[in-house]
Parts: structure tokens; C-alpha cells; sequence
């Protein structure tokens, strides 16, 4: 049949309307300016195509699992055990019994002590590494960023100028093409018996930069520990039931803002209530996978992100492309 008179837009719109199961005539009512018999072989022409039995299909699935989710975020946004719970080195067992397998984030003290790393001070990485050539992130106006090239002591001095408040950051992003450096670091780095795999079986992210900086909200394929060395940061915790309600532009990263939101521009996120905490030098944060986070620095700080945990049939799963703009 001749479409023309329908505009794309409008054809996509019927097409979404047959694949979630509105009916003709609730789709009649919504456009009543529109020549009712065109409109109906359309929609007949519509669901006769095997795209759309199979979209359907999809749109159920896809409604389904966002009702059970939102019934998740309902029950952990009421629960009044939102506290963040801190356990010792000792209660491995019960760390990965209750919070590791269960899916939940925990604070942990005391596995940090024998750690080389806790000595990483300005001045100590400038007097040991600091020759070594980086790239670094900096930040300008409008949060926009760009890679400079340097040593590792020239970011160091742009990190400690007293102007600058987040603006500069060594992140695991900039950590690609640094293999000798980070060779020498992992030599900071001490194993977890009992939560980690030996340190090769895994990835290890550094981070490091003054107060101020920021990791966006977004959520990890794989579980992190994230070992606090110096400094304190601060996170913003969402578990991943919340992730329709988080408009992800990509596989991982999300656009609200968790510290200033703007409920006009993402208003499926209004009413969502992240969990709030610290996380201090020499403590660890267990960020389960697919638990959104939101971090910020509170002073000069170095952290470690651990990827090698002690799970059955490994700690890296599938990134959910194939959901991409769905949820």
C-alpha cells in the first residue's frame, strides 16, 4: 500500500504500538486526524509481518523483566537496612557467603595493612617513578577532557598545584600503553587469600589524582575490590535493578548525575535513593557486578581496583550490548 501519507515517525510509532499489544482501536483514538481506512491496512499490513510477531515477543520479555525490576527498586528503596555494612579481614567466609555471592556491596578493614602501595605519597611515586612517561586526563570547561602526555612527575606537579581541584587524573584509562610503569607497581600490591585469584588471573586498575575528580554513575562487567591506599573518596551506590530508570547511553555509563540531579531531564529517575558512603584510607569496597557507583574524591587520592576475585568459572561476564537502548 501506499505509505507516504504516514511519516516515518508515525509508522515507527504504529509499529511499537502493535509490538506491545495496543490494539487498533486504542490506536485509532490517538490519532483521530489521521484517514481511518489507510491507517487500518497499515496496521493489518503491520501485523501480518513475521518483524513483528518476533518484536513482540521481545517487547514482553523486555516489559516483564522491567516490571520485575522495578518491583526490586521498590522493596530496596523501602527496606530500612540500607546502611552499608563494614566487616574485618578475618570474616572472609562470611563475605563471600553473604555479600560476594549475594550480590551485595560491603566495606572491608584490615586486608590492606602489608600493602607496599599504602606509602604512595606525592613525594614517594615523584622520588620512585617519577620519570616515567603517562598520559593523564584533563578536565576543561563544560566537563569536556582530553589526554595529555607527560612523566608521571609533571602530573604529579599539575595534581598538587594549589588551583587545581579535579582536573587532572590517572585513571585505568590512561593505563594502556604504560606496561613498564605498571609492572613496577603491581609490585605495591599484595593478594587477598581467600577473595582473590593470583593477581595475573585478573586486571589491576590504578587511580590516581587530587580532590575533586569524578567517575560518571555507570556499573562494571565483573566485580571490583576497590582498595582505598590514600585518601578518601565517596560513593554513590545503585543496585542494578535501578537500571532502566538510569537512561544508559552505552553499555555501561548512565547521564543522571546522582550528586545534582535533574529531574527534567531524566525523570525516571526521580525518587531513586542511592546508598551514601565513604570509603577511607585503608579500607576496601566490595562493588558487586552491575552495581552502579558514582565516585568522587575528598583529597589527594590513590586507589586500586582489583579484578581477580575467586569466583566459579571466572569474573568477567558478558557486556549486555545486545540490550543496548532497551532498558
Amino acid at each position: 500500500m501506499n505509505t507516504e501519507v504516514f511519516s516515518p515517525e508515525l509508522q515507527q510509532w504504529l509499529a511499537y504500538g502493535v509490538m506491545t499489544g495496543f490494539s487498533d482501536e486504542a490506536m485509532l483514538e490517538q490519532s483521530p486526524d489521521l484517514p481511518r481506512e489507510p491507517l487500518l491496512k497499515l496496521l493489518a499490513e503491520l501485523r501480518q509481518s513475521p518483524l513483528a510477531a518476533v518484536g513482540g515477543q521481545f517487547a514482553r520479555q523486555v516489559v516483564n523483566l522491567q516490571w520485575l525490576l522495578n518491583l526490586q527498586t521498590q522493596l530496596e528503596q523501602t527496606s530500612p537496612y540500607r546502611e552499608l555494612v563494614t566487616l574485618q579481614s578475618h570474616q572472609i567466609e562470611e563475605i563471600r557467603r553473604d555479600y560476594l555471592f549475594a550480590n551485595r556491596p560491603v566495606k572491608i578493614q584490615g586486608l590492606l595493612e602489608d600493602w607496599p602501595a599504602r606509602q604512595w605519597t606525592p613525594g614517594y611515586l615523584r622520588g620512585r617513578w617519577g620519570s616515567q612517561p603517562i598520559q593523564f586526563t584533563e578536565r576543561g570547561a563544560g566537563s569536556q577532557t582530553q589526554t595529555r602526555h607527560g612523566t608521571l612527575g609533571e602530573f604529579l606537579d599539575c595534581i598538587q598545584a594549589p588551583a587545581n581541584h579535579g582536573q587532572h587524573y590517572w585513571t585505568a584509562y590512561n593505563q594502556t600503553d604504560a606496561s613498564g610503569l605498571l609492572a613496577q607497581l603491581s609490585e605495591g600490591v599484595r593478594e587477598i587469600p581467600g577473595l582473590c585469584r593470583p593477581l595475573q588471573e585478573g586486571k589491576v586498575y590504578y587511580w590516581i589524582g587530587p580532590g575533586g575528580t569524578r567517575s560518571g554513575l555507570h556499573f562494571d562487567p565483573y566485580n571490583v575490590l576497590f582498595a582505598q591506599l590514600r585518601g578518601s573518596k565517596k560513593f554513590y551506590l545503585l543496585p542494578p535493578s535501578s537500571m532502566p530508570r538510569l537512561y544508559l547511553y552505552n553499555d555501561f555509563f548512565s547521564p543522571v548525575d546522582l550528586e545534582h540531579r535533574d529531574s527534567a531531564l531524566y525523570p525516571l529517575s526521580e525518587g531513586l535513593m542511592p546508598i551514601e558512603t565513604e570509603v577511607h584510607e585503608g579500607e576496601v569496597l566490595l562493588l558487586p557486578v552491575g552495581w552502579f557507583h558514582q565516585v568522587t574524591s575528598l583529597s589527594y587520592s590513590v586507589s586500586i581496583s582489583l579484578t581477580n576475585l575467586d569466583l566459579p568459572g571466572g569474573n568477567h561476564y558478558k557486556a549486555p550490548s545486545a540490550y543496548r537502548g532497551v532498558l
